[in-house]
Protein backbone atom coordinates (compact mmCIF):
# COMPACT_ATOMS: atom_id res chain seq x y z
CA UNK A 1 0.00 0.00 0.00
CA UNK A 2 2.52 2.14 1.19
CA UNK A 3 4.61 1.68 -2.28
CA UNK A 4 1.65 2.38 -4.27
CA UNK A 5 0.98 6.03 -2.86
CA UNK A 6 4.85 6.36 -3.47
CA UNK A 7 4.74 5.42 -6.74
CA UNK A 8 1.60 7.56 -7.34
CA UNK A 9 3.58 10.81 -6.30
CA UNK A 10 6.46 9.68 -8.57
CA UNK A 11 4.28 9.46 -11.41
CA UNK A 12 2.35 12.75 -10.50
CA UNK A 13 5.97 14.38 -10.37
CA UNK A 14 7.09 13.16 -13.49
CA UNK A 15 4.22 14.61 -15.33
CA UNK A 16 3.98 17.90 -13.60
CA UNK A 17 7.89 18.12 -15.15
CA UNK A 18 7.05 16.67 -18.22
CA UNK A 19 4.23 19.13 -18.73
CA UNK A 20 6.23 22.08 -18.52
CA UNK A 21 9.23 20.50 -20.61
CA UNK A 22 9.32 22.41 -24.25
CA UNK A 23 7.80 19.99 -27.12
CA UNK A 24 10.92 19.21 -28.20
CA UNK A 25 12.47 18.34 -25.28
CA UNK A 26 14.52 15.25 -25.63
CA UNK A 27 13.71 13.34 -22.71
CA UNK A 28 9.79 13.50 -23.89
CA UNK A 29 9.82 10.02 -24.96
CA UNK A 30 11.21 8.77 -21.59
CA UNK A 31 8.20 10.06 -19.83
CA UNK A 32 5.89 8.77 -22.37
CA UNK A 33 7.72 5.24 -21.79
CA UNK A 34 7.81 5.52 -17.81
CA UNK A 35 3.89 6.59 -17.99
CA UNK A 36 2.82 3.49 -20.10
CA UNK A 37 4.74 1.08 -18.53
CA UNK A 38 3.55 1.72 -15.15
CA UNK A 39 0.18 1.87 -16.91
CA UNK A 40 0.54 -2.02 -18.31
CA UNK A 41 3.00 -2.98 -15.80
CA UNK A 42 1.05 -2.66 -12.38
CA UNK A 43 -2.03 -3.75 -11.88
CA UNK A 44 -3.38 -2.05 -8.97
CA UNK A 45 -6.07 0.51 -9.54
CA UNK A 46 -4.52 3.73 -8.04
CA UNK A 47 -0.64 3.65 -9.89
CA UNK A 48 -2.81 2.63 -13.31
CA UNK A 49 -5.14 5.76 -12.41
CA UNK A 50 -2.04 8.05 -11.99
CA UNK A 51 -0.51 6.86 -14.99
CA UNK A 52 -3.30 7.48 -16.70
CA UNK A 53 -3.58 11.23 -15.48
CA UNK A 54 -0.20 11.71 -16.17
CA UNK A 55 -0.71 10.59 -19.94
CA UNK A 56 -3.47 12.97 -19.91
CA UNK A 57 -1.94 15.43 -18.67
CA UNK A 58 0.71 15.13 -21.62
CA UNK A 59 -1.50 15.62 -24.46
CA UNK A 60 -0.78 19.39 -25.22
CA UNK A 61 2.37 17.06 -27.18
CA UNK A 62 0.09 15.02 -29.41
CA UNK A 63 -3.46 12.84 -29.21
CA UNK A 64 -1.91 10.45 -31.11
CA UNK A 65 0.64 9.88 -28.20
CA UNK A 66 -1.98 9.80 -25.99
CA UNK A 67 -4.36 7.48 -27.59
CA UNK A 68 -1.38 4.40 -28.57
CA UNK A 69 -0.91 4.97 -24.56
CA UNK A 70 -4.06 4.62 -23.31
CA UNK A 71 -5.25 1.79 -26.26
CA UNK A 72 -5.27 -0.76 -24.42
CA UNK A 73 -6.33 0.02 -20.72
CA UNK A 74 -9.63 -1.36 -20.02
CA UNK A 75 -10.16 -0.71 -16.46
CA UNK A 76 -12.05 -3.40 -14.10
CA UNK A 77 -12.37 -1.15 -11.37
CA UNK A 78 -14.74 2.27 -10.47
CA UNK A 79 -12.50 5.19 -11.63
CA UNK A 80 -11.92 8.46 -9.36
CA UNK A 81 -13.96 11.51 -10.29
CA UNK A 82 -10.63 13.17 -11.28
CA UNK A 83 -9.47 10.13 -13.73
CA UNK A 84 -12.77 10.43 -15.23
CA UNK A 85 -13.23 14.48 -15.51
CA UNK A 86 -9.53 14.25 -17.24
CA UNK A 87 -11.27 11.53 -19.47
CA UNK A 88 -14.01 12.92 -20.85
CA UNK A 89 -11.59 16.64 -21.24
CA UNK A 90 -9.28 14.60 -23.33
CA UNK A 91 -12.51 13.27 -25.28
CA UNK A 92 -13.95 16.94 -25.74
CA UNK A 93 -10.72 18.46 -26.75
CA UNK A 94 -9.95 15.91 -29.18
CA UNK A 95 -13.35 15.94 -31.07
CA UNK A 96 -12.87 19.68 -30.55
CA UNK A 97 -9.76 19.33 -32.45
CA UNK A 98 -10.87 16.91 -34.93
CA UNK A 99 -13.63 19.77 -35.91
CA UNK A 100 -11.40 22.73 -36.05
CA UNK A 101 -8.83 20.98 -38.51
CA UNK A 102 -12.00 19.51 -40.85
CA UNK A 103 -13.04 23.35 -40.69
CA UNK A 104 -9.73 24.33 -41.55
CA UNK A 105 -9.61 22.09 -44.20
CA UNK A 106 -12.48 22.80 -46.09
CA UNK A 107 -11.78 26.17 -45.76
CA UNK A 108 -8.17 25.66 -47.45
CA UNK A 109 -9.95 23.56 -50.44
CA UNK A 110 -12.09 26.26 -50.81
CA UNK A 111 -9.84 28.90 -51.48
CA UNK A 112 -7.78 27.00 -53.61
CA UNK A 113 -10.66 26.47 -56.50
Amino acid sequence: MRYDVRLEGILQCISVVAEAAAPGHGHLQLYWAVQTRMLVAVPRAAVQQAAVQAILRLQRFGFKHVLDALQNYRPNYQLTPLTRAMLRSFVQRRRVYHIQRRHAQSHAQGAAT
